[in-house]
């Protein structure tokens, strides 16, 4: 096994196929997931990550927490992209934040 198999791993998606009918059970299990990833609040709006051009100091205690914020926001943003597996629920261009994303996936299945 080469250094960069040994450095790849295996990744579980939950994949939306874009429909109503599944909404309702994908977004229960991927705020569930988003719980034991640790980006669950960023995904409900109870906290929100400081945006790109907010400079942080990691060194500072309360900014490593924004940098901690920011590295889950992306993380859940990350994760929505490669679950949407239909045109549709994808979102192009580079969101503000997750938040945005999902609000955008609210909206189109009629739950805003």
């Amino acid at each position: 096994m080469t250094e960069s198999e040994e450095n790849e791993r295996t990744i579980r998606v939950l994949v939306f196929n874009g429909t109503d009918e599944a909404w309702t059970m994908w977004s229960k299990k991927f705020l569930a997931a988003g719980k034991r990833r640790g980006y669950k609040d960023i995904l409900t709006g109870k906290v929100v990550a400081p945006d790109d051009s907010e400079s942080l100091d990691l060194a500072n205690t309360e900014e490593a927490k924004k940098i901690a914020l920011r590295e889950a926001n992306e993380k859940a943003y990350n994760d929505l992209l490669l679950a949407c597996s239909d045109d549709v629920s994808s979102v192009s261009g580079t969101p503000v934040s997750v938040r945005n994303t999902r609000m955008v996936m609210l909206q189109k299945h009629g739950r805003v």
